[in-house]
């Protein structure tokens, strides 16, 4: 039983590690990190899965959390957070770059967003995601 749990463990480590390495791709644009991001949300099991996409500021917030704060707050991103994403503008600022978005909401009315990434070592990361349904 104990080496299932340790191979189970290491294979749990070895997909994390794989989100990571794909979230980090120094050569992607804002757009494709993003886009890589929503791919990964949409099958993530875990907000664990997710901190490679995230800034260092907004990873160190969630890792902070306590184990049931954010179970639920991944849990609410899953179920209210927006569908069929498309990125329709990409500006490039100083610090990374601004997302305009569009998706839809659980009900499938349509909702507007913008994402503010930064860059930390070389790759786009998320600082701020903000939705409306206007």
């Amino acid at each position: 039983m104990q080496i299932i749990r340790m191979v189970t463990a290491a294979v749990v480590a070895c997909a994390i590690g794989v989100a990571a390495l794909q979230a980090q791709k120094p050569g992607q644009t804002a757009t494709e990190t993003y886009m890589s991001y929503v791919g990964t949300l949409a099958k993530a099991k875990s907000m664990d899965e997710l901190l490679p996409y995230m800034s260092a500021a907004r990873a160190g917030q969630a890792k902070a959390a306590p184990a049931d704060e954010k179970k639920m707050m991944f849990e609410f991103v899953k179920e209210m957070g927006a569908k069929n994403v498309k990125v329709v503008k990409e500006t490039p600022s100083a610090a990374g770059a601004t997302l305009d978005v569009t998706g839809s909401d659980p009900a499938g009315g349509a909702m507007k967003g913008t994402v503010t990434m930064v860059k930390e070592g070389g790759a786009f990361k998320i600082e701020k995601e903000s939705w409306s349904n206007k």
